[in-house]
């Protein structure tokens, strides 16, 4: 995936992805921390139930990555 691909998906001119984002690598790079933030944000507070816990963990995941029974795939 070119820089060019990216600006297109995103709706925003290629130059416009280098004022923010030094190479492709970076982009991706940050588009991956930002990701795992968000995802260690959004699981479940362990209370004590390993069971419920894994259960919504995983269920959470499946809904994040798009794929499997919480997503309805």
């Amino acid at each position: 995936m070119t820089m060019d691909d990216i600006a297109d998906a995103a709706g925003v001119s290629r130059r416009t992805l280098f004022r923010h984002f030094e190479s492709r690598e970076r982009l991706i790079a940050e588009s991956l921390e930002a990701g795992i933030q968000l995802y260690g944000e959004l699981l479940p507070t362990f209370e004590g139930g390993w069971n419920a816990w894994l259960e919504a963990s995983v269920t959470l995941l499946m809904r994040c990555s798009g794929y499997g029974p919480a997503t309805g795939s």
